[in-house]
């Protein structure tokens, strides 16, 4: 390269320099402070937005009235409670608690006596629910029973049946029951304390002297046995649970058992203990109810102060295990509903006005929502059987004259001296009887239409009750033998000879255990 090329580079590149230093600065104090203004201006234009807006909500706000604040909160709450309830499960009417099977419960709040908390060995309470304070008697024993399961897709149904041990202990058991001697089956119970044959057939026979103090400790060790021998799937308080009473003679034993155990609970005072025992039997078979629980529902509902359950049952009963009807339909129901009612509210007349009232009710479903005067004006006019057996036991001078007692859900006669026999001493007091006398008096003077008190559905529903004997329904000592005293099993040859003295056997005979030999 030649030196004048070289110093036009240089001269370009001074120029250059020149330039750039010139431009520099002017940036700097230009585009600095330009910025900067720029920037403060910006943001003062930015920050009035937000503080007239907030200025705006506020008064808002303060014009918004307060009421409508009240309002939305009474909806929320309202919707809630809404929710709330139609996520209340359903409560069966036979629901049970496992702590009203003690009747040492009862008795100390009827006594008003704090009882001692004791420690207990750890037990199944499950079960131990029907004999809770038996916690000392032995688990393991060698002549148990054994519940087993009917494999059925519809309901869980359970039974029970012999173990090989307890068929091993049949032959001696039965000759004692072929000996007719009471004495007999209680040396073999002294052997074999929990066997639960043996216990029935000497519950049977101190129920038949009175001796229910006895009665009770021997139902106790039976169901005790039987507790041992409940399926891992059955429970007092279980909801499925179903057991057919003539499937074998051991629940036949069980149900008779439970049914015998009411009656001693209610002698005894522990009418609430017994209402929920009557429960647990009407779970097993709620449809068939072969021993005629839905005539003690009431009564232990209404003697255990237990008014607005009994009303509730009443309610949901049908309902639940029939899917239509009412059961105030039934005469005892009527009767108990009526009774009840009155009792919760504590009116006790029966006017021109109630009588007036009977001819507008149409159906059962319109009647279970009158009054109790009302309602017990309508069920002696349509069933006069139950109260002619009613009022006969209150005042067996009063007329009442000659009743039918078949209806469109079948003869009532056999329910209607149950319900007397059981339920006396309800109507016993002067203010109830002398209501129901009035109402009695006064019932010739309603016109019902029996159209519209009936239900084909239900036709001749009553006479599934006609094998119950009424005296089992009463607290009066019963001195028949009954039909489960040997269990079918009587010998077939006699202990006493029908050429001894005359006198000897009248009074040796009238004793359950012995009958002449008339084969010889």
């Amino acid at each position: 390269m030649s030196s004048r090329q070289l110093r036009k580079l240089q001269e370009q590149n001074k120029v250059a320099e020149e330039e750039f230093s010139e431009e520099e600065p002017e940036t700097k104090v230009v585009n600095n402070f330009a910025d900067l203004d720029d920037f403060e201006i910006i943001s003062s234009e930015e920050e009035e937005p937000p503080a007239t807006t907030s200025k705006l909500l506020k008064q808002e706000q303060n014009t918004q009235p307060e009421e409508n604040l009240d309002l939305l909160l009474e909806e929320l709450k309202e919707s809630s409670i809404g929710t709330l309830q139609e996520q209340k499960p359903y409560i069966s009417c036979l629901k049970r608690h496992p702590k009203h099977f003690d009747p040492q419960n009862e008795l100390s709040k009827l006594f008003k006596e704090e009882r001692k908390s004791k420690k207990k060995a750890k037990r199944n309470f499950k079960k131990l629910m029907l004999t809770p304070d038996k916690t000392d008697w032995p688990l393991n024993l060698d002549h148990l029973l054994v519940m087993e399961k009917v494999p059925d897709p519809v309901k869980n149904l359970f039974y029970f049946d012999m173990t090989k041990k307890y068929s091993n202990l049949q032959p001696e058991y039965l000759s004692c029951v072929e000996s007719n001697d009471p004495n007999a089956i209680a040396g073999f119970l002294q052997k074999y304390p929990f066997h639960v044959e043996a216990l029935f057939q000497l519950v049977l026979v101190y129920q038949m002297q009175g001796n229910f103090e006895q009665v009770g400790s021997l139902l106790e060790r039976m169901l005790y046995s039987f507790q041992l021998s409940f399926h891992h799937q059955f429970s007092p308080i279980g909801s499925d649970i179903a057991m057919d009473i003539n499937l074998n003679q051991f629940n036949k034993i069980f149900y008779k058992g439970l049914f015998t155990n009411v009656d001693c609970l209610g002698r005894k005072g522990c009418a609430r203990t017994a209402l929920e025992f009557v429960k647990f039997m009407l779970a097993l078979s709620p449809q068939e109810d072969p021993l005629g629980c839905l005539f003690l529902v009431d009564y232990y509902s209404i003697r255990s102060r237990k008014l607005s359950y009994f009303l509730e049952f009443t309610d949901k009963y049908m309902e639940e295990f029939y899917g239509f009807g009412e059961l105030i339909m039934l005469p005892s129901i009527m009767y108990s509903t009526a009774l009840c009612k009155a009792l919760m509210n504590e009116t006790f007349e029966c006017t021109n006005s109630h009588v007036s009232r009977c001819s507008e009710v149409k159906g059962f479903s319109e009647l279970r929502q009158q009054e109790a005067s009302v309602i017990l004006l309508c069920a002696v006019r349509l069933y006069p059987g139950l109260a002619k057996a009613l009022i006969s036991k209150l005042f067996p001078a009063f007329q009442f004259g000659e009743v039918d007692y078949q209806t469109f859900l079948g003869n009532t006669q056999k329910t209607s001296e149950i319900y007397a026999n059981r339920n006396e001493e309800l109507w016993k007091p002067e203010k109830i009887s002398s209501w129901l006398k009035a109402c009695i008096e006064k019932s010739s003077e309603i016109t019902l239409s029996n159209q519209d008190f009936q239900d084909t559905r239900f036709s001749e529903l009553l006479d599934r009750y006609s094998h119950l004997d009424s005296n089992e329904f009463s607290f009066d000592v019963r001195r028949v033998i009954p039909e489960d005293m040997e269990v079918g099993r009587r010998g077939p040859v006699g202990n006493l000879d029908p050429n001894a003295n005359p006198f000897y056997l009248f009074f040796a005979s009238m004793l359950p255990w012995n009958y002449v030999n008339f084969q010889e």
